[in-house]
């Protein structure tokens, strides 16, 4: 979703700012975005690349357990949750 957002972007011209984990690992022209490496678990990376942003996209991935019968909770698969604003 989030390399898929880029390109469009990208191919727009429209500025944008990519907080990535890894630089070397984009999908898209790195040339076309202000690239922030860093992870959403970190609050001050997060807090430094949303600085003068008026919108955002924003992945990341849960993690849901459940109960079985045997009163365990093994781990779902991860799930994603996106937020727009």
């Amino acid at each position: 979703v989030g390399s898929a957002a880029a390109k469009a972007l990208a191919r727009a011209n429209i500025p944008f700012r990519a907080l990535v984990r890894d630089p070397d690992k984009v999908a898209f022209d790195p040339d076309a975005a202000e690239i922030v490496q860093g992870d959403l678990n970190y609050s001050a990376i997060v807090e430094r690349a949303q600085r003068g942003v008026s919108r955002a996209l924003m992945r990341w991935v849960t993690t849901r357990t459940r109960q079985n019968w045997s009163g365990s909770s093994p781990a779902l698969p991860p799930m994603p949750v996106y937020r727009i604003w």
